[in-house]
């Protein structure tokens, strides 16, 4: 398993440290060489990263409150295909891009929160949004 594999898998997973460290490794083994699409999927990496070394957060605990979301995800949407993350001094953001209208995108953010409170004493949101979005014009016009 490759070390490019293995960043992709922990970041989309919400493992940031362990997909910056295994995204460092993969660098180093191509010769610091790093594509134009792994630059922009990973760009927000070491703002998530710093973020997370402020506030002291365990990627841990991040990444099993983003399982939870997932489940839900999946249970009334279907597939997860494509997500987004942002981060920043504000905080760390991950959104699943879900087909469907705009009340049901509502429906499927709510019931995503209501499981976080549901599941966990702390759901960490003063950290981390986890919600939904619909797909952009250009990824609809694209099918």
């Amino acid at each position: 398993m490759s070390a490019a594999f293995v960043a992709r898998l922990c970041y989309q997973s919400g493992l940031f440290r362990s997909a910056e460290k295994a995204l460092r490794e993969s660098f180093d083994l191509s010769g610091g060489v790093i594509s134009e699409d792994d630059s922009r999927r990973y760009g927000p990496l070491p703002k998530i990263v710093g973020y997370l070394d402020e506030h002291g957060l365990d990627e841990k605990e991040i990444a099993v409150r983003l399982e939870v979301a997932s489940r839900v995800v999946i249970e009334m949407a279907g597939p997860l295909t494509t997500f987004s993350v942002g981060g920043g001094e504000w905080g760390i953001t991950f959104e699943y891009t879900v087909e469907d209208e705009i009340e049901r995108l509502v429906e499927i953010d709510f019931a995503v929160t209501r499981k976080l409170v549901a599941t966990f004493e702390d759901t960490l949101s003063q950290h981390i949004s986890i919600g939904v979005t619909p797909f952009s014009e250009s990824e609809t016009d694209a099918d």
